[in-house]
């Protein structure tokens, strides 16, 4: 294909499209279109990396002075703008290639009558370019909406909310903005086309991947607080295929005539009331039914035990073990008083809960929201009994058939996106054969060692058929030598061992003290600082503080070297030696940052 120049000409962008399609056909403008947008999208997304990347090089160095960055001021200002101009020159392939890229267009009126064409496409991008700045579009009830919507198929929280451990992520108080923001602009875009988020943008995944893999590779003190295009990529994807549901199925009105009584409360996303539900209908105004509850609601449904009344305030239900997610809520007898789950700044909304084996407490908590700060009234708990597997299944027989099957993640808590699932069928039958050809292989050299676990089950695709009790961690190449009694007794005399971590890391410790005591008199599932001093004949000392705290507010949540002084001070008097062992760590939040902060911690 060749297209002559021609000099002094200047075409509006349509009538350059209107000119292709007549010469090669409207596919061919479809094609240029698409890769003239994925080319810019690509482009802003490697400025970013770099921006990031830049910045991380910047704290490395300790350039404290240095005037802030470009990614500094940016996280500083999540609402600015900026106009872009692009040249780009489109080859016979109807690929694009970028000549030049300036973030100081001129937008001047230029004087020239032959220029009359670039004025007029310059008012309009001015035009529609303060209309989206300025729009006073409220679009906080969609976005309620939408969030309500995709949160949990995306295991994402919102900070001072909704915010688990089981969580993948916790939006931020600036992460909202950007969403609010962003839903605003899409509704008041002009002739403006939105090139990201959308629905067509999946295609980009692969280099956010690749471009995120290099700024964690290369950052040292990588902000987690704040969240890149790869954090939120799968949520922004899920949001606007329910903004595209919304646009095919709901008529016309529907993105504007949503009721004023919602959009007011709906203006308050940004806090703890954003999914605070409607006012009980028939609710009570006698100051006397202030304290108590009118129903406690679990979705699946448990049977409570004793059953539910107002004046009894501590309850008991037992949850299968495939039940992995509970939904829980509370609804107040009194309309001045509102359900607080966990904590009187907790959410007031039903709220899942990830249900571990064993007892799981929730706590509802009334609170007085007539004044400037909730006050406490009342609380009830209830406690939920994840029941064990095979609970009830008959003394485990090592003599007998079994299948031997190993699991490296489970199906429903994928951590490895791109690894097996579930439990697979290995070789052999008896259980006792099985750990007996383990017994000849070497002693592992580390505790790093890659492996899987390794149990007898009645049949490998039925997971309840498995006897639990009986796994065990299997590297694939070596084995961990069990240490006795006394041996792990003598070699912990006089250590103080502490802990910081989530429940992964509490669970390891609860190992520790049963093989330390013979027994675990107290699992208390704290999310606290607990110390234990009697242990091992009161020669051992060991404590747990829990890290981090995702339930909190992000403006309330220790940092990590806060967390670790507290559990220090809490231990004392100690001795710089190896008499103090700190083992930190669980589920995927240790980065980098946080071993530089325990050195800089201890160096103290």
């Amino acid at each position: 294909m060749n297209i002559s120049q021609i000099n002094g000409r200047t075409w509006m962008l349509s009538y350059f499209w209107q000119f292709i399609a007549k010469q090669f056909g409207h596919n061919s403008v479809k094609k240029a279109m698409r890769n003239i947008h994925r080319t810019l999208v690509q482009i802003l997304l490697v400025a970013e990396a770099m921006l990031v990347t830049q910045s991380n090089l910047r704290d490395e160095n300790n350039n404290n002075n240095a005037a802030l960055d470009d990614w500094t001021i940016i996280k500083r200002c999540t609402t600015c703008f900026q106009l872009i101009a692009v040249d780009l020159m489109l080859n016979s392939t109807f690929d694009p290639f970028v000549l030049e890229f300036s973030s100081q267009p001129n937008m001047q009126e230029a004087n020239k009558d032959e220029l009359f064409v670039l004025n007029k496409v310059k008012k309009v991008v001015l035009d529609d370019f303060v209309n989206i700045i300025t729009a006073s579009t409220t679009v906080s009830s969609q976005v309620t909406d939408a969030l309500e919507e995709v949160l949990l198929e995306n295991s994402v929280g919102v900070m001072g909310i909704s915010c688990l451990i089981s969580h993948e992520m916790c939006l931020s108080h600036s992460d909202l903005q950007f969403l609010i923001q962003t839903r605003k602009e899409a509704l008041n875009k002009g002739k403006f086309r939105k090139l990201y988020p959308d629905v067509g943008t999946e295609i980009h995944k692969e280099l956010i991947d690749e471009l995120s893999a290099k700024i964690i590779g290369n950052s040292v003190n990588n902000d987690l607080s704040f969240h890149k295009t790869a954090d939120l990529h799968p949520l922004l994807m899920a949001l606007e295929r329910h903004y595209a549901k919304i646009a095919r199925f709901a008529s016309k009105s529907y993105a504007n005539n949503y009721q004023e009584s919602r959009e007011s409360g709906a203006n308050n996303v940004l806090h703890s009331n954003t999914f605070r539900l409607k006012n009980n209908l028939g609710c009570s105004e006698d100051s006397a039914t202030l304290p108590y509850l009118s129903s406690i609601e679990l979705h699946p449904k448990l049977t409570l035990s004793p059953p539910f009344s107002p004046y009894i305030n501590q309850y008991f239900a037992n949850a299968s073990y495939d039940q992995l997610l509970i939904t829980v809520f509370a609804k107040t007898q009194n309309c001045q008083s509102e359900v607080r789950i966990d904590d009187k700044f907790g959410p007031s909304r039903p709220t899942n809960y990830t249900l571990g084996i064993g007892l799981n407490k929730v706590t509802f908590f009334i609170v007085d929201i007539s004044h400037t700060e909730p006050w406490v009234i009342s609380s009830y708990t209830l406690h939920i009994n994840r029941l064990h597997p095979k609970h009830n299944e008959m003394k485990f027989n090592s003599s007998s058939d079994h299948q031997i099957c190993s699991l490296k993640q489970d199906c429903d808590l994928r951590v490895f996106e791109r690894e097996e699932c579930g439990l697979r069928r290995e070789n052999g039958i008896h259980w006792k054969d099985h750990l007996k050809s383990r017994s000849s292989l070497p002693s592992c050299e580390s505790g790093t060692a890659s492996g899987k676990w390794v149990l007898p089950c009645q049949r490998c695709d039925q997971k309840w058929t498995c006897y639990w009790n009986q796994a065990r961690w299997e590297p694939d190449t070596c084995q961990h030598k069990l240490l006795s009694s006394t041996h792990v007794s003598k070699c912990l005399e006089n250590k103080k061992i502490l802990f910081v971590g989530d429940s992964t890391n509490r669970g390891i410790m609860h190992y520790l003290i049963e093989r330390l005591n013979g027994s675990l008199t107290d699992s208390d599932k704290t999310h606290n600082i607990r110390v234990y001093n009697d242990l091992n004949r009161g020669k051992t000392v060991i404590a747990f503080t829990y890290y981090p705290k995702f339930w909190l507010p992000s403006n309330q949540r220790p940092a990590f070297d806060k967390t670790l002084l507290q559990l220090l001070e809490r231990v004392q008097p100690f001795e710089n030696n190896s008499n103090i062992v700190i083992v930190f760590g669980g589920v995927q939040w240790l980065a980098v940052q946080h071993i530089h902060m325990l050195l800089a911690t201890l160096s103290k």
